[in-house]
């Protein structure tokens, strides 16, 4: 099964803070979009949006905190930063710094 982004997030669209530029990818319980803050449209985010009623209903809470809890934790520059989440109704959101390409 594949969840889609929530309404808000099409491409160029514009919430509070944060510019929604394009959706990146989808996956069984969230997807990933890329965004830019509107204060600073050169800093780019992967936002990964999770969606709750999956992660409830399939009893996957705890494995999506531990998962928030550990990348919260690391600090390595071969891993991506999780720089900040938030969450809505529908939606857990966890903004990683995008990493346009690796050497």
């Amino acid at each position: 099964m594949q969840v889609h982004a929530p309404e808000y997030v099409k491409e160029g669209d514009r919430g509070k803070s944060r510019i929604y530029v394009s959706i990146a990818g989808d996956g069984s319980f969230s997807t990933v979009v890329l965004a830019q803050l509107r204060a600073n449209p050169a800093e780019k985010f992967a936002v990964k949006i999770v969606n709750k009623h999956l992660v409830l209903r399939n009893k996957m809470f705890e494995y999506v905190r531990n998962e928030r809890n550990i990348m919260d934790a690391l600090d390595h520059e071969a891993i991506v930063k999780l720089r900040f989440t938030f969450q809505d109704q529908s939606s857990l959101c966890e903004c990683y710094l995008f990493m346009s390409s690796c050497n």
